[in-house]
């Protein structure tokens, strides 16, 4: 169940905000929010706007979604529950 919970909470999704980790055509560290995804010829596409205004593309596997620190300790159903308070 941890896993699974880890697993939800790192998926990227409409309206998170990512970072670019893999790929070549977008730097590696560019940051944002996603604010679209859909079906590309080759798999699923993220669009994600910059904290700039710039709009970047990318494969949605080369996104991972940004987090705040997880407390040491706080297994990841109790952080899921503890980031679901705080956007309450």
């Amino acid at each position: 169940l941890e896993e699974q919970a880890e697993a939800r909470l790192r998926e990227v999704q409409r309206g998170c905000r990512a970072v670019v980790a893999r790929g070549r055509k977008v730097a590696k560290g560019t940051e944002g929010r996603v604010f679209w995804l859909g079906r590309g010829t080759y798999g699923w596409r993220a669009g994600l706007e910059t904290d700039d205004g710039q709009t970047v593309w990318t494969a949605l596997s080369n996104l991972d979604r940004v987090l705040p620190p997880k407390p040491e300790g706080m297994g990841w159903r109790d952080f899921s529950a503890h980031l679901a308070e705080l956007r309450a």
